[in-house]
């Protein structure tokens, strides 16, 4: 889920901050703009976007060097919170071993942040409900999906993913295009463990395509307000002018103007920056492949790898390239 910050000083900044300086979107904190991060039904809750892993910076873990991040004993509080966010960022509909891999991925994730210390789930960076908040968004069926969900997490109790002896960064975004992204196409630092890896299964997913349409008028005002430059002919202003390996927008010259893709992304809300442009007779329609960041392990992959027999080890480690298991002792 980013670029280290290596300036001590950015090392004590808290979460909230890091939200602000989210260069891949501006993004609220999610207790405050729930609506923009989830989809609630009666089969639980999903943050498509996993925007909470969308920033620069990552390092946390409560003003600790990376050096420093260790973890040998359990945190208490660690498996009760794991349930919250398994329940908060994937169906409870998915298959049982996608479920233990998110609860791993989450666990992980959180133990590279806080390691033993207090866990407060609005500062740690990951979505989470209480269980009065899965009561009323599952209703009748909490018990059964309640059960399913902790099921998934006791099975893997005090498990993480390690690289070179620390937690790794267990990034996941929803639906891939297709490939995963490698680490430093999103966040400039290079990860070996997230490298970009095939995820084509990800096409089946619900809304795997997706359009934003725009007036030619609104486009040009959006982007002349960013520098852009325009001529008569619009179609010869828009040019994509790099790609990913996994296909995902790099660059694109919009009047003139070099973008980031991810820029873009964020500038029109897009789903994710694995898009195309065309451009019809009054508007401009860009055609998005997947949703979200892409590094990291897709959860509809996830989900489809679990569909043909795979255990949440191997789709893990599908995803995470070299990790190793270990267990925090309790």
């Amino acid at each position: 889920m980013f670029k280290i910050l290596k300036n001590k000083t950015f090392r004590y900044i808290g979460v909230y901050s890091v939200y602000v300086i989210f260069t891949v979107a501006a993004i609220p904190y999610f207790l405050t703009a729930k609506e923009d991060f989830f989809i609630l039904d009666k089969n639980g809750a999903i943050d498509l976007d996993n925007k909470f892993l969308y920033g620069e910076g990552y390092e946390n873990n409560n003003g600790k060097n990376k050096s420093d991040v260790s973890v040998k004993e359990e945190n208490p509080q660690m498996e009760s919170y794991i349930i919250g966010v398994v329940a908060a960022e994937m169906p409870v509909s998915f298959e049982k071993e996608a479920l233990k891999a998110q609860a791993v991925a989450a666990r992980t994730y959180a133990y590279r942040q806080v390691g033993n210390s207090e866990i407060k789930p609005e500062n740690i960076g990951q979505a989470f409900i209480t269980v009065d908040e899965m009561k009323r968004n599952w209703g009748n069926n909490f018990e059964k999906n309640y059960k399913k969900v902790s099921d998934a997490v006791n099975d893997t109790k005090n498990e993480i993913m390690i690289y070179g002896g620390e937690p790794i960064l267990a990034a996941f975004h929803s639906t891939s295009g297709g490939m995963t992204e490698s680490s430093e196409n999103v966040w400039s630092e290079k990860l070996s463990y997230l490298i970009s890896v095939d995820s084509h299964e990800d096409e089946k997913a619900p809304g795997f395509l997706s359009e934003v349409k725009l007036s030619k008028a609104d486009f040009i005002k959006i982007f002349s307000e960013k520098g852009a430059v325009f001529s008569d002919n619009i179609k010869n202003d828009i040019l994509i002018m790099e790609r990913t390996a996994a296909d995902y927008v790099s660059k694109i010259k919009i009047g003139g103007k070099i973008f980031k893709g991810s820029d873009v992304r964020s500038i029109l809300s897009l789903r994710s920056a694995n898009f195309t442009v065309s451009c019809g007779d009054n508007e401009i329609i860009f055609t998005s492949k997947g949703y979200g960041h892409g590094a990291g392990m897709s959860q509809y992959g996830a989900n489809f790898m679990a569909l043909e027999g795979n255990d949440y080890k191997k789709i893990l480690a599908h995803y995470y390239y070299g990790v190793e298991f270990i267990s925090i002792k309790g």
